[in-house]
C-alpha cells in the first residue's frame, strides 16, 4: 500500500512540475533593448498570433484601463487609445495602423504580435522612453526560442476580403551566399501590392522617389511582380547586386521587422475613382472685402447636412435639413463680410451624397471644410450646446451613436442606422493619408470653440468621431453640431433668425482666425 501511496506521489510532483512549462507555452516573454521584462499571454486566432496588450503595456511601466468601450493606456500626458474591432489606435494626435484588428475576448484586450511592437514602441518613443522590443517565444529547452510565425504580416483589408497572392521565390543556394540568403513573397491586394523581403540578415535598404532600392553581396532571385505597374529590376554595381523595385505616381510605406529580418514595403494604388461633376451652387449674395493683390482668398466649403429624401433628426415640429441649411447660408454670409470666399455643397433642399460633399471640396481646392449639422437624443435624455467634432476614432459612446445616425446612406440602402459604414471607417482610419489633416482639424476645431465662447455661444465639447462626411477632405474639417432639436427650448432658439445670424457670426470669425 505504501508502494502505491509513493507511486501516486511521485507522479503527482511530476504532473505539478512539468505544469508551468504548459502554461508558459502560452505566453511569449517581451524583450526590452535585448532584456526580458516579463511574460505576456497570447492567443491564435485565424492563423495570426495576438498578445494581450494590456499586460504588455503594464510589463513597460504603463497605467491600462477600460474608458468608453475602448483601453487606455497612458502615463503623465502620454495617452493611447485602443478601440474594438478597429484596424488603427489613437496615439496623441496621431493615428497608427494595425496590421489585424484589435479585439476583446475573455476579459483582455488583443492586438497582433507585430503591430503590438510598432505600437509600444512608438508609445515608447513618445514618452521619451524609446527602447526596442522584441518577442521571445517560451520553449521547452534551455535557450531555445521560438518567434512569431515569420510569414508576411497580412494588411487590413476593407470587407470582404481580397484574395491575397503569394509567389515564392527563393534564390538557390548556388546563386545566394549563406550569409545572405534571401526570399521575396509577393501580396496582392484591392488598395495595394505589398513586398516582403525575408533576409538572414539586414540588409541596406534605400527609399527612392518611385520605390525603393534592396543592396545584396550576390545575385539575388527575385519573383517577377503580379502587377505590371510595379517593375523589378535586377542590376549589377560593382561587386554587389541591387534589387530596384518603382511604381512611378504610387504612394510608397516601407518598413522593417526583426527575427527574422523583414522588410515590407507597400505600393498604394491611385485613387482611380472617376472625377465627380460639381452640383450646381448658389452661393448667398454679399460684398466681400477686396483681397490683397496676387493673393487668392482662402476658401471655405460649408456643407449643409442632410437635404431631399434625407430630412435627419425631425423633433418639435422642426427637420435638421432645414435649418442646416438657413445656418449654413448665413455662415456663408458672414464668411464673405470677413473677405474669405464661401461655397455651399447644396443651396436649396436636395439630396447629395456624402462621399459628394468632401468631393467638391475637394475639387474646389478649398482651404477649410464645415459640415453643418444638429444633434438629437433618444426620449428621456436631454442635453444643450454646440459640439463641434473631427475625424478621427471616437471619444465616447455618445460620439460613436451620433456618428452612426449621421453616416446612415439612405440613397445607397444602408439599415439606416449607418452601423455598416461606421465600423468601415474603423478599420480604414489607418490610412496615412487622413493622418496629415487631424492635427490641422483638432486646432480649427479649438478656434471655431474658442470663438464661440467668446460670443457666449452655448459651447458643449470638441470631440471626435468617425464621421463619413469627413472623410477624404483634402484640407482641415470639422463637423459642427450646432445644438440639439430633441430639446424644445433650443429647437425654438435654432429655428429663431436672430440666433441663427448670431451663431453665424462667431462660427465665422472663429474660421476665420484659424485661416489666418
Amino acid at each position: 500500500m505504501s508502494l502505491w501511496r509513493g507511486r501516486d506521489l511521485l507522479l503527482a510532483f511530476l504532473l505539478l512540475a512539468f505544469l508551468p512549462v504548459v502554461a508558459c507555452s502560452e505566453d511569449w516573454r517581451l524583450l526590452r533593448d535585448g532584456a526580458p521584462v516579463g511574460g505576456v499571454q497570447i492567443t491564435e486566432k485565424g492563423g495570426d498570433t495576438y498578445v494581450a496588450v494590456g499586460e504588455m503595456a503594464r510589463l513597460l511601466g504603463y497605467s491600462a484601463k477600460s474608458l468608453n468601450d475602448g483601453l487606455l493606456i497612458n502615463k503623465g500626458p502620454t495617452n493611447l487609445q485602443i478601440i474594438p474591432n478597429a484596424a488603427a489606435v489613437w496615439l496623441g494626435y496621431d493615428i497608427i495602423p494595425l496590421m489585424r484588428k484589435a479585439f476583446v475576448s475573455d476579459g483582455r484586450w488583443w492586438m497582433d504580435s507585430e503591430s503590438a511592437l510598432v505600437v509600444m514602441e512608438k508609445l515608447l518613443a513618445k514618452s521619451g522612453d524609446g527602447a526596442k522590443l522584441l518577442w521571445r517565444g517560451l520553449g521547452s529547452g534551455a535557450g531555445q526560442v521560438e518567434m512569431p510565425a515569420t510569414q508576411e504580416p497580412p494588411v487590413q483589408q476593407l470587407e470582404p476580403d481580397q484574395p491575397v497572392q503569394v509567389v515564392p521565390a527563393v534564390a538557390p543556394a548556388s546563386e545566394v551566399t549563406q550569409s545572405e540568403e534571401a526570399s521575396f513573397r509577393w501580396g496582392v491586394h484591392e488598395d495595394r501590392v505589398r513586398l516582403v523581403v525575408e533576409t538572414s540578415q539586414k540588409i541596406p535598404l534605400r527609399p527612392t522617389p518611385d520605390g525603393l532600392e534592396l543592396s545584396f553581396g550576390s545575385k539575388p532571385q527575385v519573383a517577377s511582380s503580379p502587377d505590371p505597374s510595379v517593375s523589378v529590376k535586377v542590376k549589377a554595381d560593382g561587386k554587389r547586386w541591387t534589387v530596384v523595385v518603382e511604381a512611378p505616381g504610387w504612394d510608397k510605406n516601407s518598413f522593417e521587422l526583426s527575427d527574422p529580418h523583414r522588410i515590407v514595403a507597400d505600393f498604394m494604388r491611385p485613387n482611380s475613382a472617376p472625377p465627380v461633376t460639381p452640383t450646381p451652387t448658389v452661393v448667398v449674395p454679399s460684398v466681400p472685402k477686396p483681397a490683397p493683390a496676387g493673393k487668392k482668398r482662402p476658401l471655405v466649403v460649408v456643407d449643409a447636412g442632410h437635404g431631399g429624401k434625407d430630412p435627419g433628426a425631425v423633433a418639435h415640429g422642426y427637420r435638421e435639413k432645414d435649418l442646416a441649411l438657413k445656418i449654413s447660408q448665413r455662415l456663408v454670409k458672414n464668411l464673405q463680410a470677413l473677405g474669405l470666399d464661401a461655397k455651399l455643397t447644396r443651396a436649396d433642399d436636395r439630396y447629395l451624397l456624402l462621399r459628394t460633399r468632401t468631393e467638391l471640396a475637394n475639387q474646389w481646392d478649398a482651404d477649410a471644410f464645415v459640415s453643418v449639422h444638429l444633434n438629437a437624443l433618444p426620449k428621456g435624455r436631454h442635453a444643450k450646446g454646440v459640439e463641434i467634432y473631427l475625424m478621427a476614432l471616437p471619444t465616447d459612446k455618445d460620439a460613436m451613436a451620433l456618428a452612426k445616425i449621421e453616416n446612415a446612406e439612405l440613397a445607397e440602402g444602408s439599415n439606416g442606422q449607418g452601423d455598416d459604414k461606421t465600423s468601415l471607417l474603423l478599420s480604414i482610419l489607418g490610412d496615412m493619408q487622413q493622418n496629415n489633416k487631424i492635427q490641422e482639424s483638432t486646432k480649427f476645431a479649438e478656434a471655431i470653440f474658442s470663438s464661440g465662447k467668446s460670443g457666449k455661444l452655448p459651447m458643449r465639447r470638441v470631440a471626435q468621431a468617425p464621421f463619413f462626411v469627413l472623410r477624404g477632405a483634402a484640407m482641415p474639417a470639422v463637423l459642427i453640431e450646432t445644438g440639439f432639436i430633441s430639446e424644445s427650448s433650443e429647437a425654438r432658439m435654432l429655428a429663431d433668425p436672430s440666433y441663427q445670424e448670431r451663431l453665424a457670426k462667431s462660427l465665422a470669425k472663429g474660421i476665420k482666425e484659424y485661416l489666418k
